[in-house]
This record gives structure tokens, sequence and C-alpha cells, in this order.
């Protein structure tokens, strides 16, 4: 009896205490892991995608620059297409959006409108490249007397040019061919020369000689 339980433990004691590496080895063997007691061997590879490393002539794919980059609209978000929708490129203002006395609107690339420059917004403006400036200030309206004075010092000095169109605060008192006058000189110029156009504030005489160019 004795014998008999000996010769059945040295027939079965090798499937059932097989080492690590006895066991990824007989995994290895082609036997399914299921005839295997105990945990299954798996390696660890599987559990991590695949590196640029593991294959052979891989090149890493380089990530966006700060200078990139990419706008997805509402519908490319939730299709399938992997086309990217790239912004519409404008070019940037030559200006702030104001002044200290008003705001600036700008027409098309070179044209702009706004209040009547401090020192240092003539400086910027001249730096900028503006060498047209155009008053709309009227001597007719005595406080816009020295103002129109000190422009045209500042043109003489920095040899840009200053014109004056007078027109009235009150717009309603203005002409459509003193408007026209203004719009045929802006329009007598070649394209992308920097024109500014001020009245005092950037208000309603800038605002009805943008209408008329508009």
């Amino acid at each position: 009896m004795l014998v008999t339980t000996l010769i059945l433990l040295v027939i079965f004691l090798p499937l059932t205490a097989l080492s690590t590496s006895e066991a990824r080895a007989f995994e290895h063997s082609g036997i399914p892991n299921a005839d295997i007691r105990g945990p299954r061997i798996v390696e660890v590879q599987q559990f991590f995608p695949p590196t640029c490393a593991h294959f052979p002539n891989c090149t890493v794919a380089p990530s966006l620059t700060e200078n990139q980059s990419t706008i997805i609209s509402h519908l490319a978000k939730n299709s399938s297409s992997t086309n990217t929708i790239l912004p519409k490129v404008s070019s940037p203002s030559l200006l702030p959006t104001k002044f200290v006395r008003g705001n600036i609107t700008r027409f098309g690339n070179s044209l702009y409108f706004g209040p009547y420059p401090i020192d240092d917004e003539f400086q910027l403006l001249k730096k900028t490249g503006f060498n047209i400036f155009v008053s709309l200030l009227t001597p007719k309206v005595p406080t816009d007397i020295p103002w129109i004075k000190k422009e045209q010092a500042f043109g003489m000095k920095n040899n840009v040019t200053v014109v004056n169109f007078p027109l009235s605060p009150v717009v309603t008192q203005n002409s459509k061919a003193d408007v026209d006058k203004i719009v045929k000189y802006v329009e007598s110029f070649k394209p992308g020369t920097r024109i500014y156009i001020h009245d005092f504030l950037g208000k309603e005489r800038d605002h009805q000689v943008y209408e008329a160019i508009k």
C-alpha cells in the first residue's frame, strides 16, 4: 500500500507544484492555460500600449507649439471626420482698441478712426507708420482752435501730413458734399497708406465719415 501511494505522488506532483519559470515554459509550449493549476502567467507587455521604441523606423509625432492652433467646430467634434478646421487668419490691429479720449474704430487694414490723440498717442501713431492725419475739428468751434494748431505743429515737426476737413459737431448741419470731400481725399491714396481720421472724442463726426466710406 505504501509503495502504491509513493508511485502516485511521483506521477502527479510535478503537475501540481510547477515553479513560476516552469509554468511560463509550460504556457509557451502550446498547452492551454486552463491545464495549469494556479495563477495564469501573463506578459506585462499586454497591459501597456507599445511605444514608438518597440517598432523599427518609427518617428514620434511632434507636438503643437505655442504658435500653432487648431480650431474644431462643434459639428466636427461630434462627427467621425478627422479633418481639422483651420482658423480664419486676419491681420492684427495696428492700434489698441481705445485711446485716452475714446474708442478706436478700424476700417480695413490701414484706415482708423478715433479721438484726438494725446502726445504719447501721436508718437505711437507715427511709430506705427501713420503719416496721414485727417482732423474733423472746425475753427467755427472756439474750443477746437488750439487743438487744430497743436496738431499742425506736430505735423510740421514730425514730417507727417495733417489736413483739416472741418465738420460741425452737430452732424445734421454737415452737407453730403462736405463728407464726400473727405471720402475722395482718403480714396486718393494707394491701398495700404495708413490714415488716422479723428474728431475730438471719436464719436459723431467720426461716425458720419465712417458711414460714408463704408
